[in-house]
C-alpha cells in the first residue's frame, strides 16, 4: 500500500528513512502533484513532522481530512517545536524508528509518541481522530 506524504519538500533521505522503516508494508511517496487533489485509493498519508507547515500542505491536510482519512505524523529529525498542523490534526504521531510505525500507518490511533519514540499523551485539543 502506499502512504502519501503531505510535505511539499521532501528530501530522498526522508523517503528512504521512511521506506526502510515500513519495509514492504507501505511504500511511502510524493504527493503525485503540485496540487491539493487527493491521490486515488488513498487510505492514509504521511505528514513528516517539521517547525511550520506551508499553507499547501495544510490545504492537502484539510482535503484528506474532509474525506475522513486519517493523517499520521512521523518524526524523523529531533525538532524543539512541532507546527500546528501536527498539534492538532493528527491521527496518531510516531518516530520513524519506532515499533509502533506499521500499526499507526494500518489504523492504530492510540499511538501517541513523542519525537525519541516514548510515549506521549494525546492532544488534549484533539478529543477525536480523523
Amino acid at each position: 500500500m502506499t502512504a502519501y506524504i503531505i510535505n511539499e519538500n521532501v528530501t530522498s533521505d526522508e523517503i528512504g528513512a521512511l521506506n526502510a522503516a515500513t519495509g514492504s508494508s507501505y511504500v511511502a511517496d510524493i504527493w503525485p502533484d503540485e496540487t491539493a487533489n487527493v491521490p486515488p485509493n488513498i487510505t492514509v498519508a504521511v505528514l513528516i513532522v517539521r517547525s511550520e507547515n506551508t499553507r499547501l500542505e495544510e490545504t492537502r491536510a484539510m482535503a484528506v481530512i474532509s474525506l475522513g482519512i486519517r493523517i499520521v505524523c512521523i518524526f524523523i529529525e529531533p525538532l524543539q517545536e512541532i507546527s500546528d498542523l501536527v498539534k492538532n490534526y493528527c491521527s496518531s504521531k510516531v518516530a520513524v524508528g519506532s515499533a509502533g510505525l506499521i500499526d499507526a500507518l494500518k489504523g492504530n490511533d492510540g499511538i501517541q509518541q513523542d519525537k525519541e519514540g516514548k510515549p506521549a499523551p494525546k492532544n488534549p485539543q484533539k478529543p477525536h481522530n480523523c
